[in-house]
């Protein structure tokens, strides 16, 4: 079987990978693909004729700002606001 894929995510590269494998990957449209024998680059795979159906779509601009609202939710202070005291009795 041939495996002529290599995939760049979260800046760090996996691979290589059969079609099949890298399919199973659930190919995201940020991931970048390198086409051992066909890239001159690292290409997304939307830009790839075999990968381009099978990429997740990405969040719609509502879904984003959901979930930027959702992180704002909790906050976390600084460490230099945080206080701690231990009372001796």
């Amino acid at each position: 079987m041939q495996k002529p894929y290599s995939l760049l995510r979260n800046n760090k590269q996996s691979g290589p990978y059969s079609l099949e494998e890298l399919l199973h990957l659930n190919l995201k449209p940020f991931d970048l693909v390198w086409v051992e024998g066909r890239s001159g680059g690292w290409s997304y795979p939307t830009e790839i004729d075999a990968l381009k159906h099978h990429v997740a779509e990405a969040p719609k601009k509502e879904e984003k700002k959901l979930v930027a609202e959702k992180k704002d939710d909790f906050v976390i202070p600084p460490l230099h606001v945080l206080h701690f005291s231990v009372s001796l009795i």
